[in-house]
Parts: structure tokens; sequence; C-alpha cells
């Protein structure tokens, strides 16, 4: 199975699908079902699609009036999970991990059972057959220019999802010639092109998680900035300001806790580097870079290490 999703937007990193289109084949690339489903993208689904920045503008196959006279998403779920996990196919798209995400966060969306898919890239079994650089151009569009007798892609119409996964199957079918290898060779030989959607998902919500976590300690580390604790003199670090080095401020863990520290021991944490007794930095190689840093070389404030910080304290400074 071949498939392709258009979006009507993808504002806050969530694409509103408003078109799926699929085409199923037998092993020998023989067309047995090609379908084109018009999706209503739904709240927040407006369509944004010209003027954007950095991107030339999208028209799409259909107007905005008949994607929202079509069903919604849910309506469409039971199919596509029967579609995507019915046993013995095999899924395939081009840059594939796009549209699967895009699939997993429409579920979660709608908060739907994500599906656990399996898919293969045919862009980067093209990548492999191109050896491509950062700079070959490996687009659908440059595949099937490529690769495609223009005559079996006459009448496709551009951004109609069916028509892509069209193209992507005979790319495909295609490159199985060029390479000269069949399919479960290319498959067994390319292990990189395997897609799981399941668990591509768990590492996404992984980092999302970490960058919740990561700003709410920032959040507090900000709540120091120039805060002393009472009778601050009379403490270890008797009121010295430490200024935190980007290193240390990227180890948002390691940053809070040596924050407490210090300010529990009479420190102040500056938020700029003006008025400051110390850089604290993370390691030797973070210290390394702050000693080199040509406006703190000028400054001759002293870079130091979270032991310095422990042995000030020991000492009592």
């Amino acid at each position: 199975m071949f498939f392709d999703c258009e979006f009507s937007n993808s504002f806050n990193s969530i694409e509103k699908i408003c078109e799926i289109g699929y085409v199923i084949t037998d092993q020998n690339f023989k067309v047995l079902i090609s379908k084109d489903i018009l999706v209503n993208p739904g709240k927040d689904g407006r369509f944004y699609l010209k003027g954007r920045n950095g991107h030339s503008d999208c028209q799409l196959s259909h107007t905005e009036k008949e994607y929202y006279a079509a069903p919604m998403y849910p309506n469409f779920y039971g199919m596509l999970k029967n579609l995507f996990l019915k046993k013995d196919t095999i899924v395939f798209g081009y840059a594939v991990e796009y549209d699967l995400k895009a699939i997993d966060n429409n579920n979660r969306r709608y908060d739907l059972k994500p599906f656990n898919i399996k898919a293969y890239d045919i862009q980067k079994i093209y990548k492999h057959f191109k050896n491509a650089t950062p700079t070959t151009k490996t687009s659908l569009d440059f595949a099937a220019e490529e690769l495609v007798n223009p005559k079996e892609m006459k009448g496709f119409v551009k951004h109609n999802p069916t028509c892509d996964a069209l193209a992507s199957m005979l790319v495909l079918k295609a490159l199985t010639k060029k390479m000269k290898m069949p399919l479960t060779d290319i498959l067994g030989q390319h292990k990189d092109c395997k897609f799981s959607l399941m668990e591509e998902s768990q590492k996404r919500r992984e980092k999302e998680k970490k960058a919740k976590e990561d700003q709410e300690r920032l959040a507090f580390f900000k709540t120091l900035y120039n805060k002393k604790v009472f009778n601050c003199l009379a403490l270890p670090l008797k009121g010295k300001a430490f200024y935190f080095s980007n290193g240390m401020m990227r180890n948002t863990e390691q940053m809070v806790k040596e924050a407490r520290v210090i300010y529990s021991n009479g420190g102040i944490i500056r938020r700029f580097t003006s008025k400051i007794d110390y850089i604290l930095c993370l390691n030797n190689d973070d210290l390394d870079k702050v000693k080199k840093t040509k406006y703190f070389a000028r400054k001759n404030t002293p870079a130091i290490l979270i032991d310095d910080v422990k042995n000030m304290i020991a000492e009592g400074l």
C-alpha cells in the first residue's frame, strides 16, 4: 500500500489532515485499488497555504468548500486502522515519516488510540540509489522525473495525494529495475528505510516531556535572579555573585541543583554578566570555551567549576 496526505495547516506542529490518498497493488505493482478521501480539517483547521514565509503557495486539488463538506477525521478512524494494520500488507510512502506523524497527531488530536504502523520510506531508498549528499535533490518530483516514463504520469494532478501515492509507487517500481534487485532484498539491505511510528512516537513524547521539564526548571531558576537569602553575608558564599555559562544553562537539571546550593549558602545568581564575581561552568570543556571567549577574557572574571563552589562552601570562602 502506498499513501500520501495533504494538510490545511500545521499550526503548533500539528498537521490538520484534509485529504488522504492511497493505492493498493499486488507484488508486481499492478494497481488493485486507488482511492482519494476528503477530510474536514475541523476546528483550528483553517486553510493556510498561501503567503507563507519561506514556502511557495500550495493549491490543493479540491476547494475548501468540498473539504469542509466532508466527514471529519474520526469518521475514517476504523477504515484507516484496517488499512494500515492489515495483515500481509507492506506500507510505503515518500518521505513517509512526515505523513505518519500527521496520522499520529490527528489520532491524538481527537483522543483516538494511536496506530502501531510500520512503513518504508521510498525517498530513503532513492537516496541510497543516488548516493545522495545533503545537496542532492531528492523530492518526489525529481525522482519521478528521473525514473518514471512521462506517459505513466499523464493526467497526474499536483498536491493530489492519490496521484502522489501513485507516483511514489512508480518510483519504487523503477528503482527495483534500476537496482536490479527484488524489493525484499532492497528492504533487507537498507534497514534504515523502515519507520516504526510507535517507536518514533515514544521518542517524541520523551523529547516533549524533557522540553517541558527544562522549561519548568528554567522558570524556577529565573525566580532566583538577584535574590538574596536572609543574612547571606554570614553564610559561606558571603553574597558573592555567580553567572551561569551557556553550557550550564543547557543542562537544566544540573543548573537548578547548583543554583539551589549557591542560593542556600549565601550566593547570588545574576542574569547578566555585570557585577559578577564568578562564571560557573558545567565541565572542563565548557570552562575552556568560556576562557577563550573574548568578552569574558576582557572582563577578567574567574571561570570556575562545580567542585570549586563546593570547596568555597567547605572553606567558608
